[in-house]
């Protein structure tokens, strides 16, 4: 089987595991809300729509004005799930799952061998798609965008530190309708 065949096999297992209710909870998000960036120069353009990603790790500002599903505005997705046991993944002491448009995607965390938490994320989609991590310092109204990007792959990401100061979040990146889905922050 080629490489193509069974990432799209994959995809199609991970769609119908989510159709038929593997993933379930009660909704629930929350939105980030904040000031303006603290350096223009460093940020996204406000109003800059979906042309083209951040570079990984580039700083973004949450901005209620911009258009939603945007870098600076992510449409918060519908949650899934709540606790490990309900994403079936071993290793997980802590984990959500969210519906975003034609996917799924979920931030999980572990305890590493310091006793610091630590967050992976992992999700798929019918369309073209990337999964990351979003990593604020200020509880959501900043953060450092695409942190550790898997594109297109059903794999967990690399791990990322998520404890005080920071708060960390999974988004997915709809690369074919250039829309962007997050959950809230953890």
């Amino acid at each position: 089987m080629s490489m193509k065949a069974w990432r799209s096999t994959l995809i199609v297992v991970a769609a119908a595991a989510l159709a038929a209710g593997s993933l379930t909870g009660t909704a629930s998000g929350t939105t980030a809300a904040g000031p303006v960036a603290k350096s223009p120069t460093d940020t996204v353009a406000s109003g800059s729509g979906n042309a083209a990603p951040p570079r990984p790790g580039g700083h973004i500002a949450y901005n209620p004005k911009a258009k939603p599903g945007s870098w600076e505005n992510p449409i918060i997705a519908e949650e899934r799930s709540g606790l490990a046991a309900g994403c079936g993944d071993v290793g997980l002491y802590w984990c959500k799952a969210w519906s975003a448009g034609p996917g799924w995607f979920k931030l999980g965390t572990a305890l590493g061998s310091d006793h610091h938490e630590w967050a992976f994320t992992q999700g798929s989609s019918k369309h073209y798609y990337e999964v990351y991590m979003d990593h604020s310092w200020d509880g959501g109204h900043q953060w450092d965008g695409r942190q550790n990007v898997v594109t297109n792959e059903l794999r967990w990401s690399d791990a990322i530190f998520d404890g005080p100061p920071w708060t960390t979040r999974a988004c997915l990146w709809d690369m074919t309708d250039a829309i962007l889905y997050c959950g809230s922050w953890h």
